[in-house]
């Protein structure tokens, strides 16, 4: 299985297609929130944090490459949203 889409969805979530069909929302809130690092602090800001990109190996990354977010984690549920 592997990402085939990510799209910006509300807030610090984000829409992803996987291959086998699919559509799941990532809720990023709270890793960015409480994470100190400053690399991934500044993307608080929720327009810094809709600008990223999709890497060639289905992460979305923000800025140049400072962090992403593994697709392995994605397809495993580690941000799932949880309602």
């Amino acid at each position: 299985m592997k990402i085939l889409n990510i799209k910006y969805y509300k807030k610090f979530q984000l829409k992803v297609e996987l291959s086998d069909g699919v559509l799941k929302i990532i809720d990023l809130e709270n890793f960015i929130k409480s994470n100190t690092h400053p690399a991934i602090t500044k993307y608080k800001d929720l327009e810094l944090f809709k600008n990223f990109k999709v890497d060639q190996f289905g992460s979305p990354c923000w800025g140049d490459n400072e962090f992403d977010i593994s697709p392995e984690s994605i397809i495993r549920g580690d941000f799932d949203k949880r309602c």
